[in-house]
Formats: structure tokens, C-alpha cells, sequence
């Protein structure tokens, strides 16, 4: 597992996802940042299942607000 690697995703998630104010998963990453930075690998499995139920809720909320059918996790 390349800790360093999921840090950098995981800020870049962060960002992104605190552009969109999709708070929940803004502190999901910074936690799962935290975590691969201190390389606290106990939760890290836990923070990515949350993050991706997370993900998929603001899915749902994004698609009716933006009216569109397509699916974003097509690409996960």
C-alpha cells in the first residue's frame, strides 16, 4: 500500500470535494490524509468504504440537482 501515494489523492479529494461543498467526504479525505500521513493503517479501509458511500449519496443529490441521468460512479 503506497501511503504516500493515497495522501496525495486523498488532499486532492479534499479540495475538490470542498469546491463542490460536499462537506462529508471534504472530511472523510482530510481523515484519511491524516491517516496515511501518520501511517495509521488501522481505520484506512474503514475511511474509503465511508468515503465511497459518501460519494454516492452527494451522487444522487448532484444528478437531481443538476437534472442529469448520467451516472458518476460509472467511472469508479
Amino acid at each position: 500500500m503506497d501511503l504516500n501515494a493515497m495522501a496525495r489523492q486523498a488532499h486532492d479529494l479534499k479540495g475538490m470535494s470542498g469546491n463542490f461543498g460536499i462537506r462529508r467526504v471534504q472530511h472523510l479525505a482530510e481523515q484519511l490524509e491524516h491517516a496515511c500521513q501518520s501511517e495509521s493503517t488501522a481505520g484506512i479501509v474503514q475511511l474509503l468504504a465511508d468515503i465511497r458511500q459518501s460519494l454516492l449519496a452527494a451522487e444522487i443529490i448532484l444528478n437531481a440537482y443538476f437534472g442529469s441521468n448520467k451516472a458518476i460512479s460509472a467511472v469508479a
